[in-house]
C-alpha cells in the first residue's frame, strides 16, 4: 500500500473527502429545492387544467390581456394584439 498515489499528493487526501462531501450536501439541497418547485408548479398546472373549458379559458386570456394593458406596461405586442381575436375564435371553435 505504500505505492499508493494518495501518498504522493502534496496535501492531505482527507481534504478531497471533505470537499466532495460538501459538494454532495449542496447538490442535495438544490435537488430538494427543485423538487419543491416542481411540486408547486404541478399543483398550479392541475388547478389550471382541471376547471378550464373554452369559455373560462377565454376569460383568463382576456383578463390577463387587459391586466397587462392597464398596469402601465406595454401590454401585449401589437402583432399579438392583431392576432388575438383570430386565436380566440380558434379556441372557441375547438380547432386548436
Amino acid at each position: 500500500m505504500e505505492n499508493s498515489m494518495l501518498f504522493e499528493l502534496p496535501f492531505d487526501p482527507a481534504y478531497i473527502i471533505v470537499i466532495l462531501s460538501g459538494l454532495v450536501v449542496i447538490l442535495l439541497i438544490l435537488v430538494i429545492a427543485a423538487m419543491a418547485k416542481l411540486k408547486k408548479l404541478s399543483r398550479k398546472y392541475d388547478y389550471f387544467m382541471r376547471g378550464k373549458d373554452a369559455e373560462t379559458l377565454e376569460d383568463v386570456i382576456l383578463d390577463s390581456y387587459f391586466e397587462g394593458r392597464g398596469s402601465g406596461s406595454q401590454g401585449l405586442d401589437s402583432n399579438v394584439e392583431s392576432k388575438l381575436p383570430f386565436f380566440l375564435s380558434k379556441i372557441w371553435n375547438g380547432s386548436i
